[in-house]
């Protein structure tokens, strides 16, 4: 289930700004743009969805989260 607030995490660069950073801590939910997850996973947090063509992330978390992928 979605809960509010949503983020939105884009792949590239991890923010490193404590604003950010805190959204991500603070969020009811986060969508992860495929490589985003690679990211977002090694930050010590979860997706709920995963969306993408799924070019850019982690065989291994392809599978751990394949219930949350929407290709």
């Amino acid at each position: 289930m979605i809960k509010e607030p949503i983020i939105i995490l884009a792949n590239g660069d991890y923010p490193s700004h404590p604003i950010p950073l805190s959204k991500i801590e603070t969020a009811g939910s986060i969508i992860c743009c495929d490589g985003a997850a690679n990211q977002l996973i090694k930050n010590g947090y979860e997706p709920h969805i995963i969306i993408g063509d799924l070019d850019s992330i982690d065989l291994d978390i392809q599978k751990k989260y394949q219930e949350k992928l929407y290709h």
